[in-house]
């Protein structure tokens, strides 16, 4: 099993919420598990389900929705490494993914200097930027496999 993460200073309120909600200590980790793609097991799922019900006495559902702002990488990422300790877990730490989450980062893209490393998985692009795929589909198509 793999599980990509991230490092970064900016999520340590993600980290300390999903600690909180998971009743578990301050670790030693400062990942916060957000890189793209996130691989979601079902069977860790229900664990993590059953875990927030047993651990709350209510519905999974709301002791998520009581706990606020969360990120779901790093509650799944948190459970996953330091609830369920799995033996057979693979930490990946170089991003499979490249992130546009500005106009900067769009124009960046769209420039002749862009590259692609050999082991990026995936472009993410992020939404509220308002881009329609016809302004980048020309520079991503040779990316795609039919």
């Amino acid at each position: 099993m793999n599980i990509c993460l991230d490092r970064g200073v900016h999520f340590s309120d993600h980290i300390s919420k999903s600690r909180e909600i998971l009743k578990i200590p301050s670790g030693e980790s400062d990942f916060h598990y957000m890189s793209w793609p996130v691989v979601w097991y079902k069977d860790l799922i229900l664990q993590f389900q059953e875990y927030l019900s047993n651990t709350y006495n209510q519905h999974w559902q709301n002791v998520l929705h009581e706990a606020g702002i969360i990120s779901e990488y790093t509650l799944y990422g948190i459970y996953v490494e330091e609830v369920l300790r799995l033996k057979n877990l693979d930490i990946i730490s170089e991003p499979l993914h490249v992130g546009i989450w500005d106009k900067e980062d769009f124009q960046r893209f769209l420039s002749n200097g862009f590259s692609v490393d050999s082991n990026i998985f995936c472009i993410v692009v992020q939404s509220n930027l308002e881009i329609e795929v016809n302004e980048y589909y020309q520079k991503i198509s040779c990316f795609l496999k039919y």
